[in-house]
């Protein structure tokens, strides 16, 4: 969801997935549809992609991974929806950056090397800042 107005039409959705641009500014009415989905049974998660400060973005303070977290969870979200995981570029050993997306947007994760004998996917530092985001809550 990219934008949030007070119609009531988001309960017809069993899971939400609100960006956290969408409610900038909005944050109490953010929360109140929130608790409604609560009482309703519904699952509303925080979304987060390209654009969108703070973030965790390659070039983003880890802090922002902590904060994203916390933030989360203070407002009551039950989860955390990030829009790409392992989406590498052509070479990532050579860039992070996809052509309209900051460094670091599509992925959490790095690849192991083309010639690696035994290959192994590493966790990015922004990935183990949200894990310790998440252990914080």
């Amino acid at each position: 969801m990219a934008e949030i107005t007070e119609d009531s039409f988001y309960d017809v959705f069993d899971r939400l997935a609100v960006s956290i641009a969408s409610f900038s500014g909005k944050e109490d009415m953010m929360r109140r549809i929130i608790a409604h989905r609560k009482e309703l049974g519904l699952t509303t998660q925080m979304y987060n992609c390209s654009t969108n400060y703070p973030n965790v973005f390659a070039l983003s303070e880890p802090d922002e991974s902590l904060w994203t977290m916390e933030y989360l969870a203070g407002m009551g979200f039950d989860g955390y929806l990030r829009w790409a995981m392992d989406a590498w570029p052509q070479d990532p050993y050579a860039s992070f950056d996809f052509d309209r997306f900051e460094a670091g947007d599509t992925m959490l994760v790095y690849p192991d090397r083309p010639d690696s004998t035994d290959p192994q996917i590493s966790q990015s530092y922004r990935l183990k800042m949200i894990g310790q985001g998440i252990r914080n809550v």
